[in-house]
């Protein structure tokens, strides 16, 4: 049996963190740092609209000599999101992650975000980090570095 993406989550409960488009790319440095994780979910109105990377910063900011105190998340952020359901393989998670050529996959339950509560509560009182489910890395058989973010309920 091929390992699936609910197989990988369901092996790591950790929390993934969440930035709203109109917070600033710094304050998503902030998050990332102080959570020492690479990309932050973008989520609005509990909808997930994008995914911030310390690859988007690299490019579209440092690059690009633009200031990050001043530049919002919705900016730089990757809105066109690759995504896979619970049960895509690990095999095939891969097999896309490479051809579309993203580093974050996230894993969508019925392609909506979780409308239960996962750990930390209510996304609004959370602060400016709000957890969302789950961060996932794992190595696969050939060493190739895949995320899987999970933004859904199982």
């Amino acid at each position: 049996m091929q390992r699936t993406a609910a197989g990988i989550v369901g092996e790591k409960g950790s929390v993934v963190f969440s930035v709203m488009s109109t917070d600033t790319v710094y304050r998503a440095l902030e998050v990332m740092a102080e959570k020492n994780v690479g990309s932050v979910l973008v989520i609005d109105d509990e909808t997930l609209v994008g995914i911030l990377s310390e690859r988007d910063y690299s490019r579209k900011i440092i690059l690009l000599d633009r200031g990050s105190r001043e530049t919002a998340v919705a900016e730089i952020m990757t809105s066109k999101l690759i995504t896979v359901g619970p049960e895509t393989t690990v095999t095939d998670a891969m097999e896309l992650m490479t051809e579309k050529r993203v580093r974050h996959l996230p894993v969508l339950e019925d392609g909506d975000l979780d409308r239960r509560r996962g750990q930390g509560g209510d996304r609004r009182s959370a602060g400016p980090h709000r957890p969302a489910r789950a961060l996932h890395n794992w190595v696969g058989p050939d060493r190739e570095h895949i995320a899987l973010t999970v933004v859904a309920g199982r």
